[in-house]
């Protein structure tokens, strides 16, 4: 746990002040626990996961933070409830036979938001999300309540666009200053884009003030991988993280190259972490590299940006941005999108609910958009999965989100994120604790109360405007103001050209095992050889969400039937 508003509940607890600075963080989660019961959850800010047995009424009582980074998973049935903080701990219990979750694992490979929530790919355990508590009783009883709701916010009135961003600032600085309390180094992991930008400048304001240093670590492509993406990504951030560190006095920077990590070489490290499939497995080799940096660093804090596309870097919204654009920039934004996106804006939502029942997907003809499900489990899952697709959540569905808050609560929802859990375990297993300043609640609330149009530059007619406004002399322009983004694991098609022995061998022990009856074993061998002939920007997509994406999945199925 990491409690972030300890001075606020020192005051209302009426804690000493000669006992509090000694007071650890679990001590005064007791203490809130003793004084408000359960509903101490929604008062408690930070990273924080806790279990409670309340010998006097027989309770049992499981709670996780707001939106932090960390994992909590638990199994119950009529005879125990169990809970860990990672899964290997309930698996290694012997509860019985483990069944993987069919539709889960098909989601998954389908690139499917909804998975996320209290559903894990194995049925008997479930995971505690985001802003969840969980309560049991002796008797057997159990059940889950969600104590916080991030769009209960009142849109706030302030006089000029420059009172919101000084409030911002306030409520921002708050929130970093609370992550780099360490008793060792602190990291972050540095990109070359404005959220991690912001947080490498503010953290490093914040440590000058303790006469601190900040490290950063950036991962680098090993080759000029520019034919493997389209001209308005950039696949070297080097420059523009070089740019930040500069910026932000205090910062070393280290260049993370991952020479020693094959792209399969972490995807099996990977899948020992999280006992999980991988969505994001092209992004295995670069994440443990430079977690493994920091760790030989002796890095005991490590931030990231990793939520600030919902909150501090909001663009506004599709039709926000449409609306305040000149006609010139929406024709170019449109262009840039493809027509998928022109057709999502400009036609009414119920016409491209009928014109999707019409045309009638059928699974396997989602293959062709990229990704590996096997057609026997398309067939066996073809109904449910169906039914799902006129989800507004869905990837595949052309209806536009009603509203920017649909938009963004798509983003940030934390009753299905698992990206806080996912980080949590690949910091553990590092001995790092990793810290997400843009997923405080307080910079989310506050950010989500900022009406949608102050996000957008009333010159150019770009999102983002309150965040690039703000880092106003904390960052370079080369930074704030770029347009163009930066695209993980650039070079993953080198690398995997380099490995191609050990990924043919991999792709070879999928057929025949159990894994056949998930993944396209045919589908994964064809994107395999387009991987190895072709430099194109659909070689690149196609390996990250076909092939490393299918492969990942086949290695944990037939691992979990061991």
């Amino acid at each position: 746990a990491r409690i972030d508003n300890r001075e606020d509940i020192f005051r209302e607890l009426g804690v000493p002040h000669e006992l509090r600075d000694g007071m650890p963080d679990s001590v005064l989660i007791e203490r809130a626990y003793l004084r408000w019961g359960e509903e101490c959850a929604v008062r408690l800010l930070g990273d924080w996961s806790f279990a409670v047995w309340d010998p006097a009424t027989r309770r049992f009582f499981l709670a996780r933070d707001h939106h932090g980074n960390t994992a909590l998973y638990y199994t119950v049935n009529e005879r125990f409830l169990a809970f860990a903080s990672g899964r290997k701990a309930l698996l290694a219990l012997g509860i019985g036979p483990v069944a993987l979750d069919d539709l889960y694992i098909a989601q998954v490979l389908l690139a499917w938001p909804v998975y996320h929530g209290e559903r894990t790919v194995h049925i008997p355990i479930k995971r505690l999300p985001p802003s969840h508590t969980l309560s049991a009783t002796s008797a057997g009883a159990a059940g889950t309540h969600r104590y916080w709701y991030m769009e209960d916010v009142t849109e706030l009135k302030y006089k000029s666009f420059g009172d919101y961003v000084e409030a911002f600032l306030e409520v921002w600085d708050e929130a970093v200053r609370a992550r780099v309390r360490s008793s060792g180094p602190v990291g972050v992991t540095l990109s070359g884009g404005l959220d991690s930008g912001a947080v490498a400048a503010t953290a490093a304001m914040c440590l000058r003030e303790q006469n601190e240093g900040l490290r950063a670590y950036t991962s680098v492509p090993i080759c000029d991988a520019s034919a493997f993406y389209p001209a308005w990504r950039f696949g070297d951030e080097s420059l523009l993280a070089k740019a930040t560190a500069d910026c932000a006095v205090g910062t070393s920077l280290r260049l993370v190259m991952a020479e020693n990590v094959s792209p399969l070489g972490g995807v099996r490290d990977a899948l020992r972490i999280h006992s999980d499939l991988l969505h994001s497995a092209g992004n295995a080799y670069w994440l443990l590299a430079l977690h493994r940096h920091a760790q030989g660093d002796g890095v005991r804090i490590l931030l990231t940006g990793q939520g600030g596309n919902g909150s501090i870097s909001w663009t506004g919204g599709k039709r926000t941005l449409a609306q305040r654009r000149t006609w010139t920039a929406q024709c170019r934004a449109y262009l840039r999108g493809g027509l998928r996106r022109v057709v999502a804006l400009l036609m009414p939502p119920s016409c491209l609910r009928q014109h999707r029942y019409r045309r009638g997907r059928k699974m396997r003809a989602l293959m062709a958009a990229g990704d590996a499900l096997s057609p026997s489990l398309a067939d066996r899952l073809d109904d449910r999965l169906r039914e799902s697709l006129s989800d507004p959540l869905h990837p595949y569905n052309l209806s536009p989100r009603q509203s920017p808050m649909e938009e963004r609560l798509y983003l940030l929802e934390p009753a299905r994120d698992i990206v806080g859990a996912n980080w949590a375990e690949l910091g553990a297993a590092h001995g790092i604790a990793v810290r997400d300043p843009t997923a405080d609640p307080r910079v989310i609330s506050y950010c989500l109360s900022v009406p949608d149009r102050l996000y957008v530059d009333p010159v150019r007619g770009t999102g983002r405007w309150l965040l690039r406004s703000a880092m106003v002399g904390r960052l370079p322009d080369s930074v704030r103001l770029a347009s163009s983004k930066g695209i993980q694991s650039a070079d993953l098609v080198h690398r995997l050209r380099v490995n191609r022995v050990e990924m043919s061998d991999a792709i070879g022990a999928l057929a025949g095992r159990r894994s056949a009856s998930y993944v396209s074993v045919d589908r994964i061998e064809e994107v395999w050889e387009l991987v190895q002939t072709t430099d194109s920007v659909a070689a690149h997509r196609l390996a990250t969400s076909v092939l490393m994406r299918g492969v990942a999945a086949g290695l944990f199925i037939n691992q979990a039937h061991v």
